[in-house]
């Protein structure tokens, strides 16, 4: 629509609006001489131009998603929670596990926001984790002690001694009862057409010196070892009575460390053992 248009009236432009344009109405008076007798002349303007576009509205963003970080460390779990912790924090250390879990805040009624601590096998322990519960050849194990003997108490003395039995020609397991009985392993070996028997007194157990976890102090592990025979070779059961015992210590430690930290405050929060969990309510109707 412009001012040009024939048919243009007062009530088109007061009535009709034109997208993207805009009509302005200016009314003037004008004094045509003077005295009583004078009159005045009235003059209407109209103008109409085009509007500028408006710039278009940024798009609508979701809210931030719920923080459910992942920590491996007990010193920047323990900072982030002094820093965002509420008085509604929650922690627990679920052991079987290997996390501690935390709620930012126990009584939000909007949703939770949950934290975990899951630490990280220290490098010398880590092998021995995956060995432990489970069989390996001799000649296996032999190679396995000398790569990881700085993790074990007197370790190069055990790893040379199950290097014999690694070169051994035959081997001839031992299982006696008594003050005299033989208890061990019988490598025969074979130089120059002469053979020679020799004992080898196998220990039961053996003990590592390891941090279980990364940031932790190292503490002794007793592993148990048990010879098994069979018709093919001669393999070494690996088991550990006080490893989930030692991973307890260490987790209480991590506690500790975490309540003397944050233990501080007038309020500080609830920490104990076990593991986060929610159900759903039931309704009748």
């Amino acid at each position: 629509m412009s001012n040009d248009d024939p048919h243009l009236t007062l009530d088109t432009i007061l009535r009709r609006i034109e997208k993207g344009a805009e009509t302005a109405l200016d009314v003037a008076r004008e004094a045509l001489g003077e005295g009583p007798d004078a009159k005045e002349k009235v003059s209407i303007v109209l103008a109409n131009r085009k509007l500028q576009p408006e710039d278009p509205r940024p798009p609508l963003r979701a809210e931030s998603p719920p923080r459910a970080h992942v920590f491996n460390d007990v010193a920047g779990f323990v900072a982030y929670l002094e820093k965002f912790g509420t008085r509604g924090t929650v922690i627990l250390a679920d052991v079987a596990a290997q996390r501690i879990g935390a709620v930012l805040n126990e009584t939000a009624g909007d949703g939770r926001e949950l934290l975990s601590l899951a630490p990280v096998l220290h490098p010398l322990f880590a092998p021995w984790a995956a060995a432990i519960d489970d069989a390996i050849e001799i000649g296996t194990f032999a190679l396995f002690l000398t790569k990881h003997r700085s993790a074990i108490v007197h370790g190069r003395e055990i790893a040379l001694l199950f290097s014999q039995v690694r070169i051994a020609k035959h081997i001839t397991i031992h299982k006696g009862h008594g003050l005299k009985a033989l208890n061990g392993v019988i490598c025969q070996t074979e130089v120059q057409g002469a053979k020679s028997d020799v004992p080898v007194e196998l220990p039961e157990s053996i003990t590592l010196h390891v941090p279980i976890y990364a940031g932790t102090e190292a503490q002794d592990i007793e592993v148990d070892l048990t010879l098994l025979d069979s018709d093919e070779s001669v393999a070494v059961a690996l088991t550990s009575a006080n490893l989930q015992e030692a991973a307890t210590r260490t987790f209480e430690a991590m506690l500790a460390a975490i309540r003397d930290c944050l233990g501080k405050s007038d309020d500080p929060p609830a920490l104990g053992l076990g593991r986060l969990g929610y159900g759903d309510w039931k309704y009748l109707k």
